[in-house]
């Protein structure tokens, strides 16, 4: 009877075990742990982007293999839609935060491809030594807002999103993204015309939040061709006033 006792206060304390390490499991990423976030600016209409889109979707996998926090936005810009080509996922939304970079970099104009990391430094999409040089050197700091997704609801072209946050500072914006992970197009026209390129996280969603609590509810409207198993949500913090990024997280369906 004692055997018998012990035993199911045994299995009892495993299954414990096990639920808490399966919660722990289910959570991406740990709390502040040291994480980059990519925005490249990109567009189907460049014939020196699709060496860029192929690092960022290659610079994706290897994190995903080892573990790294690297979490990747793809914006297509629209100054390229009228040179022969329009590219589907352009916005002008989009355009206008490059410029919004340009502007800080106190540069006098834009470029693709461009990737600017935790909002900090910028160089061509396309340069691998340098991206895997800023990429080593950011990785040493870790985030100083934490980031937690939960998905509510995914129905009627909208989707519903709760986002806790912790350790906010002043002048925090909160962005949203809703990106598709794998993009196919055959190219018809243009500079890259004949091609059928491939697009990795591309932005097709871009919301900003201006007031910020502890915890927040965030509606996304969900593109006609979105499916759920090729979308992913991000949210990352940026400071105002100095345009670093302070926290990133991602969640997939």
């Amino acid at each position: 009877m004692n055997r018998l006792i012990i035993c199911s206060f045994a299995i009892v304390i495993s299954l414990f075990a096990f639920t808490r390490k399966s919660k722990k499991e289910a959570t991406q990423f740990t709390e502040n742990q040291n994480f980059v976030l990519l925005e490249l600016f990109t567009s189907q209409g460049c014939s020196s982007c699709p060496s860029a889109d192929k690092l960022l979707e290659k610079t994706i996998v290897d994190a995903q293999k080892s573990g790294k926090k690297i979490i990747a936005l793809s914006y297509h810009v629209d100054y390229w839609d009228r040179l022969g080509w329009k590219d589907p996922y352009s916005n002008a939304q989009f355009t206008q935060r490059q410029y919004d970079y340009a502007q800080w970099f106190q540069s006098s104009n834009v470029y693709t491809p461009q990737i600017v990391v935790n909002g900090k430094e910028e160089f061509v999409g396309s340069d691998k030594a340098k991206m895997s040089r800023v990429i080593d050197k950011i990785l040493q700091t870790g985030a100083s807002v934490n980031i937690q997704l939960e998905e509510i609801s995914w129905k009627n072209n909208v989707l519903n999103l709760d986002i806790k946050l912790s350790n906010l500072a002043k002048n925090s914006q909160l962005n949203v993204a809703l990106v598709s992970k794998n993009t196919e197009t055959n190219i018809s026209r243009g500079e890259n015309e004949g091609l059928k390129l491939k697009g990795s996280n591309v932005v097709r969603v871009l919301q900003k939040i201006q007031l910020l609590t502890i915890q927040n509810k965030v509606s996304l409207p969900i593109p006609k061709d979105a499916e759920k198993a090729n979308t992913q949500v991000i949210a990352f913090i940026q400071d105002k006033n100095t345009n670093q990024i302070l926290g990133a997280e991602a969640l997939d369906f």
